[in-house]
């Protein structure tokens, strides 16, 4: 019995794929995207980080974007994923998408730090820590609120 190889397929979201896409292709944006997704690390945590680690590396290095160079250094299973994205059909990318999905970025990197707040909370921390928690929170579900 012969085994399919395993299709990595729709792993990351299609926000993660549409700015994997773009760190390969847009020529135009791609620094200042790499720097945004740098600054606010707004890739760590995801099921795509290394492909985008090493896109960003590639992209701040100042030299030209070879997909190549980038797919092996990759992991196998990252490597497929990788191609697996840039063989997707799209249009041309636009400064403006690349900001909808940073901002999608941001917004899921926030929910996931008011998850965590949210469990340190209920581990029923002493006065102090408390009080900042409770901080966090409020910052972080404001931060949301503006966001919608």
């Amino acid at each position: 019995m012969k085994t399919q190889p395993e299709l990595v397929g729709r792993a990351a979201k299609p926000v993660e794929r549409q700015l994997i896409r773009m760190l390969s292709e847009g020529e135009g944006f791609r620094r200042e995207l790499s720097e945004q997704l740098q600054q606010g690390q707004l890739y760590h945590g995801l099921e795509t980080e290394r492909i985008f680690a090493a896109l960003i590396v590639a992209s701040l290095s100042g030299q030209a974007l070879q997909t190549t160079e980038i797919a092996a250094a990759l992991e196998d299973r990252d490597r497929r994923l990788f191609y697996e994205i840039l063989l997707e059909e799209t249009s041309e990318p636009t400064w403006d998408e690349a900001q909808s999905c940073v901002d999608a970025l941001r917004h899921r990197q926030a929910e996931r730090q008011l998850a965590d707040v949210q469990r340190s909370i209920e581990a029923s921390p002493a006065g102090p820590e408390l009080r900042d928690l409770l901080q966090r929170k409020q910052d972080l579900m404001r931060r949301l609120a503006a966001a919608r």
